[in-house]
């Protein structure tokens, strides 16, 4: 019994490691560059890209290429963007971008990079990791005291 409900408990626990897609805006040359990638470092080669209004309008839609990236021209009188990526499984990542705000301030960090400049994931982030650890060993301790107390008493 103990087996199968530890069999459970980690199935339970991996979709929610694996499904995470990194969405990161840059303007460049008057287009919009939507870069996509893993938490590996991997591009989501493929994936759904959607430029909505805030209302919920579709305005555009396409797919990444090979090295994770989508590029398209904003609409000359949009001011805010919804991008929503979907990279398939159960991956979503969604951001909105302000135009008006980007084209006002011209160094606006990560969303208004070059190219060459590209964001990269930097790897796990290892304190998520370690939390993740420690809920994993909290829950099987909590399991062992239940089923420990039920050996006891029987």
């Amino acid at each position: 019994m103990k087996k199968l409900l530890t069999a459970a408990l980690l199935l339970l626990l991996l979709p929610a490691w694996a499904h995470r897609v990194d969405l990161f805006l840059a303007e460049e040359n008057g287009s919009l560059v939507v870069w996509a990638f893993y938490p590996d470092g991997t591009p989501a080669k493929g994936a759904k890209v959607r430029i909505l209004t805030p209302e919920g309008k579709l305005l555009l839609e396409g797919t990444t290429d090979r090295e994770g990236k989508f590029t398209f021209s904003p609409p000359a009188d949009a001011g805010l963007l919804k991008v929503e990526l979907y990279a398939g499984l159960g991956h979503k990542a969604e951001t909105t971008y302000s135009l008006k705000e980007e084209r006002a301030r011209p160094s606006a960090g990560v969303l208004n990079q070059t190219a060459a400049a590209r964001p990269r994931p930097a790897g796990p982030d290892w304190q998520k990791v370690f939390c993740g650890l420690g809920w994993i060993f909290g829950l099987f301790g909590i399991l062992s005291l239940v089923y420990g107390r039920r050996k006891g008493a029987a």
